[in-house]
């Protein structure tokens, strides 16, 4: 997890599954699961698990449990990659949006892509708000 932060990790109720604590909404959390090799978390589902990579989340589990993730590695479900992929996509659209005007005010992109968006981009360091602004970092 992020230095300074120790996020909980549990056992989920099916084999090979884990409940990793987000280390930036506490109380919510992201299901690792071994055997497929997937998170749950839109870090992973957006950008990681097309690249083969592995999020903080998988890295926790693979340490604290001393287990290996299955090569391979494929979104949880269906369902979740396609909403991982219009995720993607409002992310993506708000991205360009912020590009063409150089920053944005945080309420408008907010009610235009919602605030999973706007708080996601934030938090993976794509973006950043000072004074209800918002610019490219």
């Amino acid at each position: 997890m992020m230095a300074g932060k120790k996020a909980g990790i549990k056992k989920g109720k099916k084999q090979g599954q884990y409940l990793v604590e987000s280390s930036h909404s506490p109380g919510k959390f992201y299901t690792v699961d071994i055997n497929r090799g997937s998170c749950s978390c839109p870090q992973w589902l957006f950008r990681m698990h097309h690249k083969g990579e592995k999020c903080k989340h998988i890295l926790a589990v693979e340490q604290k449990y001393h287990v290996k993730v299955k090569e391979g590695m494929k979104a949880a479900n269906p369902k979740q990659e396609k909403k991982a992929k219009i995720k993607e996509s409002k992310a993506k659209e708000l991205l360009e949006f912020v590009r063409k005007s150089k920053e944005a005010d945080s309420m408008t992109l907010i009610n235009k892509f919602g605030d999973d968006t706007v708080d996601e981009l934030i938090a993976s360091g794509e973006i950043v708000e000072e004074h209800g602004r918002i610019r490219l970092l």
